[in-house]
């Protein structure tokens, strides 16, 4: 009913489409990037949901050039919208978080939602989403990566990526030296 909205989320739908079509085939992207494109997607969030949607950031700038997954982050916080804000009635808060610690960097998706749906003492379910962030995890790390999902102290859920830090510097030293011994 909001023709300025409409119009406004139309614009950002756009956008959000070209910043993906640019990234097809990118597998790992400065995390910098990945939060750019994080901003579009949560912008068409907080005008569907207006008031009832608070997103917070706590991105430790020393991480923001760390190679991540493409596209990582987006389909965490659209679980956390989906199944944990959405149902509820009452606004809901998602913070995104990444901090360094050692030679990995950490990111961390929150929110004050419902929480995981399980029994008491059982693993939370998976669905189809967090499966292949953990299998595209798998890929690209082997076993140099984690994923925790656990229940928020309070309510809401938590979900933990970890990788190693390297950046797009340290890759291109990596298949420098490939090269090299190859030409050797």
């Amino acid at each position: 009913d909001d023709g300025e909205a409409g119009e406004r989320m139309t614009m950002q739908l756009a956008d959000l489409l070209r910043m993906s079509l640019d990234g097809v085939g990118v597998q790992e992207v400065p995390l910098q990037q990945e939060m750019m494109f994080l901003q579009k997607y949560v912008d068409i969030q907080q005008t569907r949901f207006r008031d009832r949607l608070q997103v917070e950031t706590a991105i430790d700038q020393g991480t923001l050039d760390t190679l991540v997954p493409n596209l990582i982050l987006q389909p965490l916080v659209e679980n956390a919208i989906r199944h944990g804000i959405g149902p509820r009635r009452a606004p809901g808060l998602i913070r995104i978080s990444a901090w360094r610690d050692h030679d990995d960097v950490w990111m961390e998706i929150r929110d004050n939602g419902v929480g995981f749906a399980r029994g008491r003492g059982s693993a939370p379910r998976e669905g189809v989403g967090l499966r292949n962030t953990r299998g595209r995890l798998q890929q690209l790390y082997n076993e140099d990566h984690a994923m925790v999902l656990e229940d928020a102290p309070g309510g809401g859920c938590i979900v933990k990526i970890r990788v190693p830090y390297r950046t797009s510097n340290d890759k291109e030293e990596v298949t420098n030296a490939h090269v090299h011994s190859s030409v050797a």
